[in-house]
């Protein structure tokens, strides 16, 4: 991470009040801290950073943050062919993020990719201009996100079937390492942001995978600027009690309805400003296994400005 950023950051431990952080360098090079600490000095909370990625999680949520989900060599290649797959001419490849990112306007000021898993999306955010984060609690993924961002390509093997794997290479085209990208492990449901900060935001398939989904929509409300604010939802609303209890959903019961119409009225009747929702539609986009297995997924989507 680059130094500069310790000054955008707060102490998520101690929301909802906002309590800057402290840099404490052990390794860096020029900007660019390899290794250190961000040190609250209201709570004494010390968030480690490992290999250029600041680990902003309190404490009490570290045991949660297993990466045995997302670290095996199979989940890896799966996560980057389904970001990257274009980029090597891949003929199942689809061009979601690109198309999620096309959907915010060109400018300045901070951008989240919220969920941006090995980062595509977050590139395609940085390449608009601005400041563009990418959270993830992943740090198996975001390690792969973080290479790119450092080198502008990356070699993986890629899964044939059982453990036969194929080399293949992501190339960052120029537009997409034009401006740099900031990757951290956090909570979307607890942000190291203060309030009204970012102009843009993307949470992009990340609703359904969390435990307090409508948290993360009060999060993402806080940080973003009051006025000349844009957001990016998109879900398939695959909702599940073992992410979330049903009590939690915010769509898919006969109480609540569908998502694609639940999610957009949140944020017109219920934020404060209050959103404008100028574009809604549904997305495609594909995952891969290995050679003989892809996952075809629909996420709805909307976009709401302020």
């Amino acid at each position: 991470m680059r130094k500069e950023i310790a000054e955008l950051l707060i102490c998520p431990a101690c929301l909802p009040k906002e309590k800057p952080l402290t840099l404490q360098v052990s390794k860096a090079v020029g900007d660019e801290v390899f290794d250190g600490r961000l040190v609250c000095h209201a709570c004494h909370h010390r968030y480690t950073i490992r290999d250029g990625i600041p680990i902003l999680l309190p404490w009490q949520q570290l045991s949660q943050a297993s990466d045995q989900q997302y670290s095996d060599d199979r989940t890896v290649s799966s996560y980057l062919w389904s970001h990257y797959a274009d980029l090597f001419g891949d003929k199942h490849a689809h061009v979601a993020y690109r198309r999620f990112a096309e959907m915010l306007q060109d400018g300045p000021g901070i951008a989240l990719d919220l969920g941006c898993a090995v980062g595509r999306l977050t590139f395609e955010l940085a390449a608009r201009g601005g400041h563009a984060f990418g959270i993830d609690r992943s740090f198996a993924l975001l390690s792969q996100a973080r290479h790119l961002a450092r080198d502008g390509h990356l070699a993986f093997d890629m899964t044939v079937e059982g453990e036969l794997t194929e080399p293949r290479r992501v190339e960052l085209p120029p537009e997409l390492r034009r401006r740099p990208c900031e990757f951290m492990v956090a909570d979307a449901m607890s942000l190291p942001f203060p309030a009204s900060a970012v102009r843009k935001a993307a949470s992009v398939n990340l609703l359904d995978k969390l435990p307090s989904p409508r948290r993360h929509l009060d999060e993402l409300n806080r940080v973003m600027a009051e006025s000349f604010a844009e957001v990016v939802l998109a879900d398939p609303f695959s909702w599940s009690e073992e992410v979330a209890p049903r009590t939690a959903w915010l769509s898919g019961t006969e109480e609540t309805g569908v998502g694609r119409e639940v999610l957009p009225r949140i944020f017109r009747d219920e934020m404060t400003p209050a959103w404008e929702v100028v574009q809604t539609g549904a997305i495609p986009w594909t995952i891969r296994t290995h050679r003989n297995h892809y996952e075809l997924i629909q996420s709805d989507f909307f976009v709401a400005s302020r």
